[in-house]
């Protein structure tokens, strides 16, 4: 799980065109238990090294939900939904209500 997720996060990352956006979003971000990434660690990264830092401190599954949030928040609103997409298959939910909030969420 933890390579298909950092795959998908990777991916997305460098589609985003904004990604100074996304960094200055994510050194920002509090809903997590841990604290977040300071800033010093995240300067002068791309997205491969920002993908790799995520995982590392926030874990596979957190970074992926950190990325959507942080996606949302910079109105990258279709990358969040196809992170979303993609992740909820992975994860195999088996769950047609979870689909179903997913796809309403994405239309």
């Amino acid at each position: 799980f933890a390579i298909a997720s950092s795959d998908h996060l990777l991916m997305l990352l460098v589609l985003t065109e904004d990604l100074k956006k996304f960094i200055f979003n994510l050194r920002l971000h509090t809903e997590s238990r841990r604290q977040p990434i300071c800033q010093s660690k995240l300067e002068d990264k791309d997205s491969m090294d920002i993908a790799k830092l995520m995982t590392d401190h926030y874990g596979s599954k957190e970074a992926l939900q950190v990325s959507i949030q942080t996606l949302k928040e910079i109105n990258q609103l279709k990358l969040a939904c196809q992170l979303e997409k993609n992740t909820s298959k992975k994860e195999s939910t088996n769950s047609p209500i979870h689909d179903y909030v997913v796809a309403e969420a994405c239309s």
